[in-house]
């Protein structure tokens, strides 16, 4: 502390009035940490009880972490199993596959056979195209248009055009 020299020599009073003051000034600065403390430790006692939840829900994800171990690991084995069921279901496919190749190397020589065919048609086409062009007045149309079901021999002929003209 500054030596008594330091202060200005006034009255009691001066003194009385600066020592309440300073008296005041250090009791609302008390006050106010006062304050500041209470709030603080409402803060903590918040927070605290906030961690005390939090450490429940931590112990209760745990458990449930527990179980979803337990699940994934019976997942795990049924994948297992799954996947050597399809590794038995892939060779099968692929023996599959082989037999539609065998049978498609057949279709494509019964293609080729019908191609053949229809390359001695053609001739029957022609008089076939001959004939379609005599049916195009209006009056036959209207005829053909007026069939709700075309009898069988109609059905043999149109499915025959329709076999030689289609490639």
């Amino acid at each position: 502390p500054p030596p008594l020299s330091a202060y200005p020599s006034t009255s009691f009073t001066w003194y009385a009035q600066t020592w309440t003051s300073i008296y005041k000034r250090m009791r609302d600065d008390v006050k106010e940490k006062s304050r500041r403390a209470v709030i603080a430790a409402e803060k903590l006692d918040a927070e605290l009880t906030r961690l005390s939840d939090l450490e429940a829900a931590i112990e209760d994800q745990k458990q449930v972490v527990e179980q979803k171990k337990i699940v994934a690991n019976r997942l795990l084995a049924n994948v297992g199993q799954e996947t050597a069921m399809l590794n038995e279901q892939k060779a099968i496919l692929e023996e599959d596959s082989n037999a539609e190749k065998k049978a498609g190397a057949i279709v494509a020589a019964i293609e080729a056979d019908i191609q053949t065919h229809m390359d001695e048609q053609i001739p029957f086409s022609e008089v076939a195209s001959g004939a379609l062009e005599r049916v195009e007045s209006p009056a036959v149309l209207n005829e053909i248009r007026g069939f709700t079901t075309p009898s069988d021999s109609v059905l043999v002929t149109m499915r025959s055009l329709l076999i030689i003209l289609i490639p």
